[in-house]
């Protein structure tokens, strides 16, 4: 009762602000952050604090997950100093909290994890993962290299069945090695995100994520062509115990774009785009589908005060690897029960607002409707499905701020 009260209450805000003026999607102007050097940055060292408070209500129906909710915050303090004009050095902590845990889990999140073991913990508080990121660009800022902590999460542009939003609130801060690369017709992200690295004699698999988001952009008429991968492996050869063999999952989207702004009173932009969503188990066999398939469509505007946004899709064994389970064909909820093809329609009605450059604030209301379909259970029997909404709401706020804390003499490049 309490989480349906606090879906309409924030609904009822998020009418209320219409009359503000707000031209962005949250993932664009609270969750994404950016990423180019600056020039007038050399030899300047600078204390930067990244912060994101998150109220978000999942309020989930039929048996594809369980509904939960997240209320916390998570804070990343860094320092910074850069050499020279093309290359920064940063060090510091990620720090994530959710109201009311005494107690986490160890190990590294990949979104909300599950307890493993009822003794394990990672210290009560919080918790904390290290940050350490090396940036060199070239070529006007065209093209940067980062390695240790990526510009990760909806910095990717990945579409939702290939990358749920909520693990900008929820996961740890990618790390490995990142390309990016961006011109007026052009622009790629190439990154490996390892997850889980191994010692010798360890008793895990190594586990990383190599992905790729591109666009091929026609000039100045809106029109493009994204493609993206992400790819997920399972591997190793110096872990000891029983050897779990190696597992690895695709997936892959293409389609066509469109996205316009306008300058007029109230539609402010308008996109669209169509992808084709592929999902193949290169190697293994832990999954109940070797592939699958699906078409995913969307079609949104952003008007005076706040943005609206419908999609649709089909998936047809389709597995997503980091998406929410309801872009996919798996339940979340019941152990080995299947909907080897599902159809869903969906809305979503965001409002967000910055204030200057420091802090940003996102309302977002969404409902997924889920349409009736066949499913099986764990006994390979089939059973029938309603049509179910669930109700996804959240509040988010982003702050972040520099501060110049000396300018260091060297000597001159």
């Amino acid at each position: 009762m309490i989480k349906k009260l606090f879906c309409h209450s924030l609904l009822c805000l998020l009418t209320a602000l219409l009359p503000a003026i707000a031209q962005a999607q949250i993932q664009d102007e609270v969750f994404q952050r950016p990423y180019l050097l600056s020039a007038g940055d050399r030899q300047c060292l600078r204390l930067n604090i990244d912060n994101l408070n998150f109220f978000q209500n999942n309020e989930f129906k039929g048996n594809v997950d369980k509904g939960y909710t997240l209320p916390g915050l998570w804070l990343q303090p860094r320092v910074s100093y850069q050499p020279l004009a093309n290359l920064r050095l940063e060090a510091g902590v990620h720090l994530l909290y959710y109201s009311g845990a005494k107690h986490y889990p160890s190990g590294g999140y990949q979104g909300l994890p599950y307890w493993q073991d009822a003794n394990e913990s990672n210290g009560k508080g919080l918790h904390a993962r290290p940050f350490f990121r090396a940036q060199l660009s070239g070529f006007d800022n065209k093209l940067n290299l980062v390695l240790g902590n990526l510009y990760g999460g909806a910095n990717h542009r990945l579409i939702e069945p290939l990358y749920n939003p909520e693990l900008n609130l929820s996961a740890d801060p990618e790390s490995g090695l990142q390309v990016l690369f961006n011109l007026p017709c052009f622009d790629l992200d190439a990154w490996i995100d390892w997850q889980n690295f191994i010692f010798r004699q360890d008793n895990q698999q190594e586990q990383f994520t190599l992905a790729l988001s591109s666009r091929i952009k026609f000039k100045d008429s809106g029109w493009y062509i994204p493609v993206q991968l992400v790819a997920q492996h399972w591997g190793g050869e110096i872990q000891q115990g029983q050897y779990h063999g190696i597992s690895s999952l695709l997936n892959a989207a293409t389609g066509i774009g469109y996205n316009r702004t306008l300058n007029r009173p109230i539609l402010k932009r308008f996109w669209a785009n169509a992808h084709i969503l592929c999902y193949k188990q290169l190697s293994g066999s832990h999954m109940p589908f070797e592939n699958g398939y699906g078409l995913h469509a969307t079609a949104g505007a952003s008007l005076k005060g706040f943005c609206l946004q419908g999609g649709y899709l089909y998936a047809n064994k389709f597995i997503t690897l980091l998406g929410s389970p309801y872009f996919g064909t798996i339940s979340a909820d019941t152990e080995n029960t299947l909907y080897p093809q599902s159809q869903m329609v969906y809305e979503k009605a965001e409002y967000t607002h910055s204030f200057g450059n420091v802090c940003s604030v996102g309302i977002n209301v969404t409902l997924y409707h889920r349409l009736s379909g066949q499913g099986t259970d764990a006994s390979g029997q089939t059973f029938t499905t309603r049509t179910s909404t669930s109700v996804l709401a959240g509040i988010y706020l982003r702050t972040s701020f520099s501060v110049l804390l000396a300018r260091l003499s060297g000597k001159q490049q």
